[in-house]
């Protein structure tokens, strides 16, 4: 036994190693027509305790703007995902359930994760549903309305923020207080609690239009805070971390990431991204998607990243990536992506909605690698919507305007990513269908010379990509790595 492990951990040569670090694996298609399905994506964490990561998607158009959201369980032995097996929607026309999501956290204890939704138009409703064995609960297991404002714009599941053992939820909204307000649901036996603890910003640092899970930047063991006040803000600000601690959340923004001169469109996107630089520090990236707040020709989309430590990130970006193309509206969504080549360094997905390469508003997605050095400047990886604007009723094709990291969906070593195809499917506005890709990390071959590596990799290039709705592309690839074991092990004893 021991022997055939070795067998299956031995490397594999350079020669033999693909190009990208990414395959497509799964390609999801929507069932409703004109639902904008898949413009927003979360990981589920694992709902059902079956060892393999879950993915929502939102189809906030559906149904007179009510909206939907699908959940994909992943099947064992590495079949990744087959098709939707649950589906929720919202009650009122014209609320954009389900364009905005969070999950891959367990709020009540349970071992299974749970999925927070909410609405991306006119309600202010956040519901969640609980995880259990046979997926996510019919029913919301806790709702909230704060009746107004921007409530439930921007969620995110932070982790555990005081050291109780239970995930928090978080809610922005940038119309309450002076400067706007995050509004923390903490996590317990029972659930979550209405009672909100409160954290605001101030006049240089507004917070609560996006709000984002920092993981733990200042090594305390505690999960922080990312917030900020959206890219539509005229004045250069800065963003807030609130870190956690025993007593719960800071109240008042405990670090501050400052806006570099000119990353128009500061803000437009926030994630802690893991340990790109592999320090033992986690870090955090914000996207600015050239988009000017004072209108007029967009410029270059930008992600620039904070690296963690343990007196918390430092003012300025550690590393910045520049799109060299402008327009391209980069930065507009960005996660991190896992460690997807298993090279032991954190890497960053970021999304390219407004992109044209072979095809006219196109969009895309790009990857960006974690080194010993940080976050490299060349893209390794891309991919295109592959799909023309004129043939879609002359509407974008919005590739890359939700991007998720999805934890190893297939259980071979490597993470897995998510990218957003939401206006494909038909040649008319009203009858696309929508497409989620879902993308496979594997060891790889670098170029040699380095270099931008700009070929399209979208769906009609990887290994063996599977049909539409099909989740029946074969494990194949990459070879287990230890991350396998590890993970397998964590998530056995969670179990007991």
């Amino acid at each position: 036994m021991l022997t055939l492990l070795l067998v299956l951990l031995g490397p594999a040569g350079a020669a033999d190693l693909p190009t990208a670090p990414l395959s497509l694996g799964w390609t999801l298609s929507g069932s409703w027509p004109g639902s904008d399905y898949g413009l927003a994506l979360a990981s589920a964490g694992d709902v059902d305790l079956n060892l393999f990561p879950d993915l929502v998607v939102g189809a906030p158009a559906d149904d007179q703007g009510r909206g939907r959201v699908a959940l994909y369980r992943a099947a064992q032995q590495g079949g990744g995902y087959t098709g939707e097996s649950w589906t929720t929607s919202g009650t009122e026309e014209n609320s954009g359930f389900g364009g905005v999501l969070a999950g891959g956290q367990d709020l009540d204890g349970d071992g299974f994760t749970d999925v927070a939704v909410g609405c991306s138009v006119g309600t202010w409703q956040v519901s969640v549903y609980a995880g259990g064995e046979g997926g996510l609960s019919v029913d919301p297991a806790w709702s909230e309305d704060s009746g107004g404002g921007t409530f439930g714009r921007s969620l995110a599941m932070p982790g555990d923020v005081d050291g109780d053992g239970y995930a928090e939820l978080v809610a922005g909204n940038t119309s309450l207080g002076d400067n706007g307000q995050v509004l923390v649901y903490m996590g317990g036996h029972d659930g979550l609690g209405h009672s909100a603890v409160v954290l605001s910003g101030d006049e240089d640092h507004p917070v609560g239009a996006v709000v984002a899970a920092a993981g733990d930047v200042d090594g305390d063991g505690l999960a922080d805070i990312l917030s900020g006040g959206g890219p539509a803000l005229e004045t250069p600000l800065a963003a807030a971390v609130f870190a956690g601690s025993a007593a719960g959340p800071s109240p008042t923004p405990s670090y501050h990431l400052a806006w570099p001169s000119g990353a128009q469109g500061f803000g437009a996107s926030m994630a802690g991204v893991g340990d790109v630089d592999g320090d033992g520090w986690q870090d955090l990236c914000i996207g600015a998607d050239g988009i000017p707040a004072t209108g007029g020709v967009a410029g270059a989309g930008q992600v620039l990243c904070w690296r963690g430590g343990a007196t918390g990130p430092d003012g300025t970006p550690t590393w910045t990536w520049a799109d060299p193309v402008a327009g391209t509206m980069a930065g507009r969504a960005i996660a991190g992506a896992g460690d997807v080549d298993g090279d032991g360094f954190a890497d960053v997905l970021i999304g390219r909605p407004a992109w044209s390469d072979d095809q006219h508003l196109e969009g895309g997605a790009l990857l960006l690698m974690g080194s010993a050095a940080g976050l490299g400047t060349s893209t390794a990886w891309t991919m295109g919507g592959d799909a023309d604007s004129s043939d879609h009723g002359d509407a974008w094709i919005g590739t890359g305007q939700a991007v998720a990291g999805l934890l190893d969906v297939d259980l071979d070593g490597y993470t897995d990513v998510a990218v957003g195809v939401p206006n494909v499917g038909a040649d008319t506005d009203e009858g696309r269908l929508g497409q989620v890709r879902v993308y496979r990390g594997q060891a790889w071959a670098p170029p040699t010379g380095g270099g931008d590596t700009a070929a399209d990799t979208g769906a009609d290039t990887g290994d063996s990509p599977a049909p539409s709705g099909c989740g029946c592309a074969g494990v194949g690839g990459a070879l287990p790595g230890m991350g396998w074991l590890i993970g397998l092990l964590a998530l056995a004893r969670r179990r007991r």
